[in-house]
């Protein structure tokens, strides 16, 4: 299948592919079932308890791995390059030396 090089993929091309269709489906199916398991944790805890903080605490407590999971592993995602680490060593410095700065002028407590 011809692609101009002026346009980016539709869905149509992409759902053309039999591997793509299924590795979409699966992951369709495996996060509808967990947001059904998420549901039906929050609906048995809210029916033994009768306690709309529990359940609260429960339904978001389904949202937690993906928090931590997305700040903690985030950066490995990226692999680092040498000029995002002199940036951040440019960054550093600046900060440093703003603080050094600074120093003097703040008002000292008595």
């Amino acid at each position: 299948m011809y692609q101009s090089p002026d346009r980016g993929p539709f869905f149509r091309d992409v759902f053309a592919h039999g591997e793509f269709r299924a590795l979409w489906l699966s992951y369709v199916l495996s996060a509808a079932g967990d947001r059904l398991a998420l549901v039906a944790l929050t609906i048995l805890v809210y029916d033994r308890s009768r306690s709309p903080l529990l359940a609260a605490v429960t339904f978001a407590a389904g949202f937690v791995p993906y928090l931590f999971g997305s700040l903690l592993l985030s950066g490995l995602a990226d692999p680092p390059c040498p000029a995002g680490r002199s940036w951040s060593r440019a960054t550093w410095r600046g900060a440093s030396l703003s603080g050094q700065c600074s120093g003097p002028a703040l008002p000292s407590p008595r």
